[in-house]
């Protein structure tokens, strides 16, 4: 006797998976959409935070402009930064191109101090590191290391490092080398003074902007990323600065299709 085979016909299939598929398109397209707006979002916040962060270390770093720098004739002390004659020192080329800010400060704390008492118009001081391991040759040269604040009163400009020992000059704009104006007692504290420039470049590799900070070490380093535009405006000289960073996202939105773009501007104040 013939047994009669069960099954599902192709009606019966196409009927079961048709509204399956629906189901399954219409979730395909919910989290399609809900992952472009996550990558939307993210997109955003990780500007944003890139915006910030630059922000806070061009407005740190610019607030402490003129600290132990010299008032007058920069770029007589400042010799290893072209055209260095105002502090802080905004360049600008009047296009749409974004301006570079050169800044002078002294470092956060003494590089070195006095071993012995130094007479007034001494031209050579003996000195100690304050920071164990590192020379002093490593912390002073006469080139992009030069400039130094004695105490809280005398600038010098440090004409050469042997050892423990330096040469100095305090008066750049003489003839000759010039000596200390003052007697100073061992323990003196010998800061340094630093430049720092912000720079906004395109990487040739990747075309993607980037915020640099040149030490003037020789090498510049990344500050930070997607800043592609930076402007500084003098709001009273030598007092107060306006800051503006323009940064914009890794890559478009997937929504919008475009790259996304945040300002943000800020006001800047001396300490000085």
């Amino acid at each position: 006797m013939r047994r009669r085979q069960s099954g599902f016909t192709l009606t019966e299939l196409l009927a079961v998976l048709f509204p399956i598929s629906l189901i399954a398109a219409g979730a395909i397209g919910f989290f399609a959409s809900n992952n472009r707006t996550y990558i939307q979002q993210d997109l955003a916040v990780t500007t944003e935070e890139n915006l910030r962060a630059a922000m806070g270390m061009v407005a740190d770093t610019l607030r402490t402009a003129g600290c132990g720098v010299p008032k007058s004739n920069l770029g007589n002390w400042i010799t290893w930064v072209s055209g260095f004659d105002n502090d802080p020192l905004v360049v600008t080329d009047g296009g749409d191109r974004p301006d570079t800010v050169s800044i002078a400060a002294c470092a956060p704390e003494p590089v070195a101090h006095l071993t012995l008492q130094s007479a007034a118009g001494a031209t050579s001081l003996s000195l100690a590191s304050d920071y164990a391991g590192t020379p002093v040759t490593s912390l002073l040269n006469a080139t992009d290391k030069s400039l130094i604040w004695i105490g809280d009163s005398d600038h010098a400009r440090v004409t050469s490092v042997t050892g423990n020992s330096i040469e100095i000059d305090t008066d750049p704009t003489a003839a000759g080398q010039q000596g200390l104006a003052r007697a100073y007692l061992p323990g003196t504290p010998i800061t340094r003074i630093d430049v720092f420039t912000f720079q906004v470049e395109v990487d040739s590799g990747t075309g993607k902007p980037w915020m640099r900070i040149n030490k003037h070490r020789g090498t510049e380093d990344p500050a930070a990323e997607g800043i592609s535009d930076l402007q500084v405006t003098t709001v009273t000289p030598g007092q107060r600065y306006r800051v503006a960073l323009t940064a914009r996202s890794e890559t478009a939105d997937p929504i919008a299709g475009q790259v996304i773009e945040r300002t943000l501007s800020t006001d800047v104040r001396l300490r000085n």
